[in-house]
């Protein structure tokens, strides 16, 4: 655009207004034809005496990191008491974003309570789960943020990385547990040499169950070996030892948790009858 110069006597200013095809960067000046009253001439200048200069910046800022974490073992899962902690990383320094939480697609229980802290490229957004919130996946928007120029950054509500927080606070069950030995008559009965096994099965992912058995009452003499079949299944199963005491075989499960660290509760008991 063109260049308005105003003023009078020692002082003058000169202005002009930037227009969308002007190009981004760093703004120059040369000022020439300067004279006194009497026709003593100075020399051009291009340069400032004081102060930074003034950068033209018409591109508006991106997000080029968002990742997502809790502070779980697993930071891929949380529950109640435990922090979310979003990370941003923007392409130039920007204003602290306005940053909004859901989980299952709704607002968390304590929108009040997210924190948002940083500076220049780089801000933490966090939310610590409350017992009201709901469970699922979580959700967020990062918006309401500008450059040093005022040019507004777009709302991000994806992460750049892939990383997810799912909010779990339900305890895993064990929706199978079943007994039975591969004594070729009946496998309701074992003698010496037979393998009895237990095939447990949990109602969504778990670590590996802490199993103890004992026959007649009594300690087993052999090792009961636990197996992982898959995510949420496994068998503890052991071989019957000639000093193991006759009677039933009893078991207790416990230990396990799900991939949030919930805990599951002891179980001592069959679910088929077995």
């Amino acid at each position: 655009g063109s260049v308005t110069v105003a003023g009078s006597d020692d002082s003058y200013t000169a202005s002009f207004v930037v227009q969308h095809i002007d190009t981004d960067g760093l703004v120059g000046f040369e000022i020439s034809n300067i004279s006194d009253l009497i026709g003593n001439t100075a020399s051009n200048i291009s340069t400032l005496t004081s102060g930074s200069g003034v950068t033209i910046d018409k591109v508006a800022p991106s997000i080029l990191s968002a990742t997502i974490a809790s502070n779980n073992d697993n930071t891929s899962f949380a529950k109640v008491g435990e922090t979310i902690r979003l990370i941003i990383t923007a392409d130039e320094s920007i204003t602290s974003p306005t940053v909004e939480f859901t989980i299952n697609e709704q607002s968390v229980a304590d929108a009040n309570s997210v924190t948002v802290t940083g500076n220049g490229t780089t801000y933490i957004a966090e939310y610590t789960i409350s017992s009201s919130d709901v469970e699922g996946l979580v959700g967020f928007t990062i918006s309401s943020y500008t450059d040093l120029a005022r040019n507004n950054g777009p709302t991000v509500s994806a992460t750049t990385d892939s990383s997810q927080v799912t909010v779990d606070n339900t305890l895993p069950t064990l929706t199978t547990v079943s007994i039975a030995s591969d004594n070729s008559i009946s496998n309701t009965a074992a003698k010496s040499n037979d393998k009895i096994t237990l095939t447990i099965e949990a109602s969504e992912d778990i670590t590996a169950p802490t199993v103890t058995m004992n026959s007649g009452g009594q300690g087993l003499a052999n090792t009961v070996n636990v197996l992982q079949v898959s995510g949420n299944s496994y068998t503890a199963e052991f071989t019957v030892d000639s000093g193991d005491r006759d009677g039933n075989c009893t078991f207790t499960i416990s230990g396990y948790k799900d991939n949030a660290g919930n805990a599951g509760l002891g179980v001592t008991a069959v679910t088929d009858g077995t």
